[in-house]
């Protein structure tokens, strides 16, 4: 026979309330991304743009087996870094993982004005550290705090299909890269 004493009831209600806040909160924070999205724009700061991004999106897994997500937020959540949330929404929306680890993420935090370029383990090659930071702190986020944002995503965009090419033709070589990056930075 089966017993529940009220003290026990209660650590179970309290453990069920628990999880149920866990639960929403989780959905809350827009921890989900729908299957196949490759758009996420949750600040509404992309919305006329929306159909060119999309696109050019789209090409870049289509034609070049490149998973590019890009996300955008109204603010970072309380006390969480724009690199603590993008490494953890490129590991909870598996970006990549169907394509071979060909996987990025760029998240953009409205709020902040904060960028954050996420490179999957197997484009680090390619998307070196050097290039992230040129787009988060130079390029980007001067067209981002001017107002200009689409104009700076589209100039990415493109260069981000230069070097996803040089893979697709087996060209990406060290060498290669690192003349991209210079002439890049220059």
């Amino acid at each position: 026979r089966l017993e529940f004493r009220p003290m026990k009831l209660k650590a179970l209600q309290i453990l069920f309330i628990t999880s149920a806040i866990l639960i929403w909160s989780c959905s809350e924070k827009g921890d989900t991304r729908p299957a196949d999205t490759l758009l996420i724009d949750r600040a509404g700061i992309l919305e006329t743009i929306s159909e060119t991004l999309n696109n050019r999106l789209s090409l870049l897994r289509n034609d070049y087996g490149l998973e590019f997500v890009l996300a955008t937020i109204a603010e970072l959540p309380p006390g969480e870094t724009i690199v603590e949330l993008s490494a953890r929404l490129f590991s909870q929306w598996n970006i990549g993982r169907n394509y071979g680890g060909q996987g990025l993420l760029l998240l953009l935090a409205d709020r902040e004005k904060e960028i954050r370029l996420e490179v999957g383990m197997n484009m680090e090659g390619v998307f070196t550290d050097l290039f992230s930071g040129h787009i988060e702190n130079k390029q980007l986020k001067s067209y981002f705090l001017s107002g200009q944002l689409e104009l700076g995503l589209i100039a990415v965009l493109e260069e981000i299909e230069a070097r996803a090419a040089l893979v697709a033709l087996t060209e990406a070589s060290a060498d290669t890269i690192q003349a991209r990056d210079t002439a890049f930075l220059s």
